[in-house]
């Protein structure tokens, strides 16, 4: 009986003839590939060593980050703080209350006119006239009285509308006057509604200086309307150039640029004159009215005129007993002086 191992035996032998067969053909088409390009070799691959993982990150580089960064913050402030500067000194901040003009509105009322005008008897402000550190001084003049009631006053005078029945010489006059005594130690502005009167421009350091007309029309910017008087630390407004046309003052941004005023000065003064064709809301709205009357006004008038204005909106009427004259020079100070 054949065993198993003889006939694994013969079915081995010619597998074995095949190999060496392959073998002998492949060491054949290698030895003839060599002849045809001499330069070509057999491969021979060795492993030098291993690559291990790196514990050290390529990237992100932190030092080149942070410099890239403080730079552009650096840059970026610059630019910030040049900008904020040039918006500075460019546009004053009385232009941002400016800036828009408001939709169309009603215009108000006017204040009334009648022919008996009217004021209430003569403050007292002798609360105010009071000398410091006890020295005995010489009694007050009537302007000076009131001028030193509305800087004790503060915010509740912040706004005070001069207006009555006398000349509108004697009005302005009145107006200048006060206002440069109150200029003294605050910041005030007399803002000029009625034109009656060249007194401002004359007192002015730029008497060709363009004025509430012009603002109303876009001919002019804030910083330009506004100079400052010839003898004191007061500052003023026009009503326009000569020729110009009243009913620019009935404009509603006329209101909006007397708001701007208010945030900017301490006291702002309106020389409204007559006030015949004005808006009683410009005149009137959180405002304290002062009564320059005729020399010649009764005292009923007197009366029956603060009873009326007080009707139509103002919080306080003070009512003086005649214009303010040139001749009536007072001493104010080093620098402010009656015009």
């Amino acid at each position: 009986m054949v065993s198993f191992e003889a006939v694994f035996s013969r079915m081995k032998a010619p597998a074995l003839a095949q190999r060496d067969l392959l073998e002998s053909y492949l060491a054949k088409y290698r030895e003839a590939t060599t002849r045809e390009n001499i330069d070509t070799g057999p491969a021979d691959g060795r492993i030098i060593s291993r690559g291990t993982v790196s514990n050290i990150p390529a990237y992100p580089k932190k030092l080149p980050i942070v410099l890239i960064a403080t730079l552009a913050t650096l840059l970026l402030s610059t630019g910030l703080i040049a900008t904020g500067e040039l918006l500075r000194m460019t546009a004053p901040r009385a232009t941002a209350a400016f800036a828009s003009a408001p939709a169309p509105m009603r215009m108000p009322e006017r204040i009334p006119v009648t022919e008996t005008i009217a004021a209430e008897p003569e403050p007292d402000f002798s609360e105010a006239a009071i000398v410091p550190d006890a020295e005995v001084a010489a009694p007050l003049g009537e302007i000076e009285q009131l001028a030193e009631h509305l800087r004790n006053a503060g915010p509740a005078a912040h706004k005070v509308t001069i207006l009555g029945t006398a000349s509108g010489e004697g009005i302005t006059l009145t107006a200048l006057t006060l206002a440069r005594l109150m200029a003294r130690d605050t910041k005030v502005v007399v803002v000029d509604l009625a034109a009656s009167s060249q007194m401002i421009p004359v007192v002015s350091v730029d008497p060709n200086a363009p004025g509430l007309a012009e603002l109303m029309l876009g001919e002019a910017s804030f910083a330009q309307v506004i100079t400052k008087d010839r003898l004191s630390r007061l500052h003023l407004v026009c009503a326009g150039r000569p020729g110009f046309d009243r009913a620019l003052l009935q404009s509603p941004r006329l209101t909006l640029a007397i708001d701007a005023l208010l945030r900017v000065y301490d006291h702002v003064l309106l020389d409204a004159g007559a006030a015949s064709d004005l808006p009683a809301e410009l005149l009137t709205a959180q405002a304290r009215a002062v009564v320059v009357p005729d020399v010649s006004m009764e005292q009923e008038a007197r009366t029956l005129m603060c009873e009326q204005l007080t009707a139509v909106g103002f919080s306080e009427v003070t009512m003086l007993s005649k214009p303010f004259q040139a001749s009536d020079a007072i001493d104010v100070g080093p620098r402010v002086v009656a015009a």
